[in-house]
């Protein structure tokens, strides 16, 4: 079971063909498609029963529902039969959010029409193999038009099929991130990045890449393999991060450095123009020197930081990052699982 989100926008051919402002089909009336679009069903199985019914249907009807459904958002559940794969074939063009989890759901969107992607969600169920090449395929194909990605990798497990509390990179699924950016100008706008292995300095042609970026996620990112010899990228123009301190402080997540290897310098370093942070749980220290050391970062590397919002129930780590760390807001948003009086800042 998937799920393919569709949304249609104005390059529909019943748009761009329509030049008579008399109308000629009764959807051509406004009020006429706001009528049927209130009776059509989210997931869309009342539209292919419709289609599939008659040639005729399917020739002249199909593109009037395009039409008739606007910028709604369409659910459709099952797997694709042959008759679907026909619907690829003459509207695959007019997709424009996918959200998928499985092989062979990839294996369905590697239709050479699906190539105007403006959203795509992708859950990958495995670190290694046939999966990673479909998702850099369909991102490559679409990565001129897309504006909003969510890549999603499977969660770090030991051999022994548990969780590891410390992930080890060499487990994560590692995406190379710069397929995300097109070699015009990028329209990328929102990343989503949950437990992915990247490198430092493909992470830093990533934002040198992505000029349009304003909204960054990062849960349980490895980005590691700094060469002090590469110079980085300093001049993005993110304004909101979400993520934990561990992640901006420590992001190689534990990976074990060889004695020569030289950690790289916290993310913040990329961010000079963000605004607002959403602070993640997975502080990993209260400790004077630690939260020193972030105050430095905050103030060196991010001057135009006012708003915060602290995701963590701590009531003592939360005062400390706002008393020692967090001096020049304007806005903050907390949460309190244990707050008392004794909380002072």
């Amino acid at each position: 079971m998937y799920t393919l989100c569709y949304s249609f926008h104005l390059r529909d051919p019943y748009l761009m063909t329509f030049r008579d402002p008399r109308p000629v089909h009764a959807l051509d009336l406004p009020e006429i498609r706001h009528r049927i679009a209130r009776h059509l069903q989210p997931r869309c199985s009342d539209i292919f029963s419709c289609m599939l019914v008659s040639r005729g249907w399917y020739q002249d009807f199909a593109g009037a529902l395009w039409h008739t459904l606007g910028g709604r958002e369409i659910s459709i559940l099952g797997t694709w039969d042959a008759e679907r794969t026909e619907l690829l074939d003459k509207y695959g063009r007019y997709i424009t959010v996918v959200e998928t989890k499985s092989v062979t759901d990839f294996r369905t969107l590697q239709h050479g029409s699906i190539r105007n992607l403006e959203g795509l969600t992708v859950s990958v169920t495995e670190t290694e193999g046939f999966m990673r090449e479909l998702v850099s395929d369909l991102v490559r194909r679409c990565r001129g038009t897309l504006r909003r990605v969510n890549l999603r990798g499977p969660p770090a497990v030991a051999p022994h099929g548990f969780l590891q509390e410390q992930e080890d990179a060499r487990l994560l699924y590692n995406f190379d991130i710069n397929t995300l950016v097109p070699d015009m100008e990028s329209r990328l706008k929102e990343v989503d990045i949950h437990n992915v292995g990247i490198t430092r300095e493909g992470f830093s042609n990533f934002l040198r890449g992505a000029s349009s970026l304003r909204h960054l996620r990062l849960d349980n990112v490895c980005i590691a393999t700094f060469n002090p010899g590469v110079e980085l990228f300093k001049e993005s123009k993110l304004t909101r991060l979400v993520c934990s301190v561990s992640q901006v402080m420590n992001p190689e997540k534990g990976q074990p450095l060889a004695a020569s290897a030289t950690p790289g310098p916290c993310l913040l370093v990329h961010f000079p123009a963000l605004q607002h942070w959403t602070v993640e749980s997975g502080f990993p220290s209260t400790e004077i020197s630690a939260l020193t050391q972030l105050h430095q970062a905050v103030v060196e590397y991010t001057p135009n930081l006012r708003n915060i919002q602290i995701n963590h129930t701590n009531s003592h780590i939360v005062t400390e990052l706002l008393a020692r760390v967090f001096v020049s807001l304007q806005t903050s948003s907390l949460q309190f699982s244990d707050f008392t009086s004794d909380n002072q800042y």
